[in-house]
Protein backbone atom coordinates (compact mmCIF):
# COMPACT_ATOMS: atom_id res chain seq x y z
CA UNK A 1 0.00 0.00 0.00
CA UNK A 2 1.45 3.40 -1.23
CA UNK A 3 2.17 5.71 2.29
CA UNK A 4 0.65 9.53 1.75
CA UNK A 5 0.37 12.38 3.66
CA UNK A 6 -3.35 13.57 3.87
CA UNK A 7 -3.64 17.44 3.25
CA UNK A 8 -7.26 17.66 4.85
CA UNK A 9 -8.64 15.58 7.03
CA UNK A 10 -10.22 12.24 5.42
CA UNK A 11 -12.08 9.01 6.73
CA UNK A 12 -11.15 5.64 5.05
CA UNK A 13 -12.17 2.43 5.91
CA UNK A 14 -9.92 -0.39 5.89
CA UNK A 15 -11.71 -3.59 6.16
CA UNK A 16 -14.91 -2.60 7.48
CA UNK A 17 -13.49 -0.10 10.36
CA UNK A 18 -13.23 3.54 10.63
CA UNK A 19 -10.37 5.16 10.65
CA UNK A 20 -9.79 9.19 10.49
CA UNK A 21 -6.55 10.29 8.93
CA UNK A 22 -5.80 13.62 10.01
CA UNK A 23 -3.87 16.28 8.04
CA UNK A 24 -0.62 15.94 8.43
CA UNK A 25 -0.59 12.60 8.97
CA UNK A 26 0.83 9.99 6.94
CA UNK A 27 -0.89 6.41 6.42
CA UNK A 28 -0.83 3.41 4.37
CA UNK A 29 -3.88 4.11 1.70
CA UNK A 30 -5.14 1.70 -0.80
CA UNK A 31 -5.32 2.22 -4.51
CA UNK A 32 -8.90 2.58 -4.15
CA UNK A 33 -8.64 4.62 -1.59
CA UNK A 34 -6.37 7.47 -3.33
CA UNK A 35 -8.12 7.23 -6.56
CA UNK A 36 -11.37 7.80 -4.81
CA UNK A 37 -9.98 10.84 -2.84
CA UNK A 38 -7.87 12.56 -5.65
CA UNK A 39 -10.98 12.21 -7.64
CA UNK A 40 -13.19 14.54 -4.65
CA UNK A 41 -10.03 16.52 -4.70
CA UNK A 42 -6.97 16.28 -6.26
CA UNK A 43 -4.50 17.96 -3.64
CA UNK A 44 -5.87 15.79 -0.47
CA UNK A 45 -3.24 13.60 -0.58
CA UNK A 46 0.53 13.95 -1.25
CA UNK A 47 3.57 12.20 -1.17
CA UNK A 48 5.55 11.76 1.67
CA UNK A 49 9.24 13.79 1.42
CA UNK A 50 11.74 12.75 4.06
CA UNK A 51 9.97 15.22 6.86
CA UNK A 52 11.54 13.07 9.74
CA UNK A 53 13.18 10.02 10.84
CA UNK A 54 12.01 6.98 9.21
CA UNK A 55 9.22 5.24 9.96
CA UNK A 56 7.17 1.95 9.88
CA UNK A 57 3.49 1.14 8.95
CA UNK A 58 2.12 -0.18 11.89
CA UNK A 59 -0.52 -3.50 11.24
CA UNK A 60 -3.53 -1.21 10.99
CA UNK A 61 -1.82 1.40 8.55
CA UNK A 62 -1.67 3.85 10.72
CA UNK A 63 2.26 4.97 11.01
CA UNK A 64 4.37 5.38 13.45
CA UNK A 65 7.55 7.45 13.75
CA UNK A 66 10.89 5.53 14.21
CA UNK A 67 12.42 6.82 17.52
CA UNK A 68 15.79 5.65 15.95
CA UNK A 69 19.06 6.07 17.95
CA UNK A 70 19.69 9.43 20.58
CA UNK A 71 15.88 9.79 20.19
CA UNK A 72 15.69 10.23 24.17
CA UNK A 73 18.01 13.06 23.98
CA UNK A 74 15.64 15.06 22.01
CA UNK A 75 13.97 17.91 23.64
CA UNK A 76 11.04 17.35 23.59
CA UNK A 77 9.94 20.44 25.23
CA UNK A 78 9.71 23.00 22.79
CA UNK A 79 6.47 25.04 22.30
CA UNK A 80 6.96 25.26 18.76
CA UNK A 81 5.30 22.09 18.26
CA UNK A 82 2.12 23.17 19.85
CA UNK A 83 1.92 26.29 17.36
CA UNK A 84 -0.47 26.66 14.76
CA UNK A 85 0.78 26.71 11.02
CA UNK A 86 -0.28 30.15 11.26
CA UNK A 87 1.28 30.53 14.39
CA UNK A 88 5.07 29.43 13.13
CA UNK A 89 4.34 31.71 9.90
CA UNK A 90 3.71 34.59 12.17
CA UNK A 91 6.53 33.81 14.28
CA UNK A 92 9.07 33.67 10.72
CA UNK A 93 7.15 36.72 9.43
CA UNK A 94 8.36 38.51 12.73
CA UNK A 95 11.84 37.36 13.16
CA UNK A 96 12.58 37.93 9.41
CA UNK A 97 11.43 41.96 10.12
CA UNK A 98 13.45 41.85 13.09
CA UNK A 99 16.74 40.84 11.43
CA UNK A 100 15.81 43.04 8.78
CA UNK A 101 15.55 45.88 11.18
CA UNK A 102 18.72 44.88 12.70
CA UNK A 103 20.80 44.62 9.24
CA UNK A 104 19.65 48.34 7.96
CA UNK A 105 20.28 49.35 11.76
CA UNK A 106 24.02 48.24 11.19
CA UNK A 107 24.38 49.31 7.96
CA UNK A 108 22.90 52.79 8.97
CA UNK A 109 25.74 52.75 12.20
CA UNK A 110 28.59 51.58 9.22
CA UNK A 111 27.67 54.72 7.21
CA UNK A 112 27.74 57.28 9.76
CA UNK A 113 31.28 56.05 10.79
Amino acid sequence: MPQRVANVSVTVYPEGKRKVVAAGETYNFTKEDIAALTALDPNALRKPVNETLPEEADNDGSVKKNQGEGADKIDTTSKDSDLTPAEKAAQTRAANKKAKEDEDKSSDDSEQL
